[in-house]
């Protein structure tokens, strides 16, 4: 896969998008991040895998949209503080620039992996809990109970999910 980011791209990752404070080994800039989600790494469906375990493989084979989207809602909320947004609007920003930068093979971000990074987002960045709303995904609650389980944080999810309860993580569309 090649990228070829463009004179828009560089512009604003040189002038306009660049991370104020970067953590987590965070790349510094737009730039660097869109050049990294931008090799994607497919990961082929397994007959008989799990969503669950599908969303795992292929986060582990490109941890750089992981980083891309929180870059994303971490741009969101310097800019808006506390006020939520939908986490499709992250996703398919992200699907566009992704888009842009890459040519040949296409990319290609499954929706079916949205739900499961948008619990994961809010679980694991702190400044991000609660910020989306979520919808329910019985496999994608599911799974992100059993992290919390693992982990021993299964008393904090409600309150990163967004959640004055652990009765329903995601509500029915």
């Amino acid at each position: 896969m090649v990228n070829d980011f463009g004179r828009r791209a560089q512009r604003d990752a040189d002038h306009t998008h660049n991370v104020q404070h970067p953590t987590d080994n965070e790349p510094a800039d737009l730039f660097s991040l869109l050049r990294d989600a931008a090799s994607i790494t497919p990961t082929p469906s397994t007959p008989g895998s799990t969503p669950a375990e599908e969303f795992e493989d292929f986060h582990q084979a490109n941890p750089a949209v992981y980083a891309f989207l929180r870059h994303l809602a971490r741009r969101w909320k310097r800019a808006k503080g506390d006020q939520h947004i939908g986490f499709p609007a992250i996703w398919e920003t992200a699907r566009y620039e992704i888009g842009l930068a890459t040519t040949g093979e296409p990319y290609k971000l499954d929706n079916n992996a949205r739900a499961f990074y948008c619990r994961l987002l809010m679980y694991r960045e702190p400044e991000l809990a609660g910020m989306f709303e979520i919808r329910k995904s019985e496999a994608a609650d599911t799974w992100i109970t059993e992290l919390a389980t693992r982990e021993g944080r299964l008393a904090e999810l409600p309150r990163l999910m967004g959640r004055a309860s652990d009765d329903s993580l995601g509500r029915a569309a």
